[in-house]
């Protein structure tokens, strides 16, 4: 029931102040992100992106066979267009409330939209509760366009 979040986190990931200007494109522009999820099959979650603009998004994951650490895909939607980041992530054990940490890095590898050009990486951190499976966490990196 381990699962990290990203991408950046991430998943998502690229929001960061809504649609540069052109000259803003090409220079790397800092952000921060809240994402609350939850998983909805063995290997998939779903997330509310709390950002600048807001948005959804989704992981493909993979645990490893000890359940510690995992990579996934991370696809973000907005209404200006989509985000695709991999992710790397740590997972520890669950402590007496049954509380997982998360901790991971992530970088972006294609876009729609304005995100087209998207490049950047990030860390993210977070929790996720065992007994309710609800996964909660904060997304810091750079991105520009």
């Amino acid at each position: 029931m381990r699962r990290a979040i990203t991408g950046a986190a991430a998943v998502a990931v690229s929001i960061a102040v809504g649609v540069p200007t052109a000259a803003a494109a090409s220079k790397a522009q800092p952000f921060k992100l809240k994402l609350l999820g939850n998983q909805v099959s063995s290997n998939e979650n779903v997330y509310d992106v709390q950002g600048n603009p807001p948005g959804a998004a989704i992981q493909i994951f993979k645990d490893n066979a000890k359940q510690t650490a995992g990579t996934d895909m991370f696809t973000g939607y907005y209404g200006t267009g989509t985000t695709v980041s991999k992710d790397a992530y740590a997972l520890g054990k669950p402590n007496r409330k049954g509380i997982i940490t998360i901790k991971g890095t992530g970088h972006f590898v294609s876009g729609t939209g304005i995100y087209k050009h998207v490049k950047g990486s990030y860390k993210f951190t977070g929790t996720e509760d065992v007994k309710t499976g609800v996964i909660s966490g904060t997304v810091i990196g750079t991105r520009s366009l």
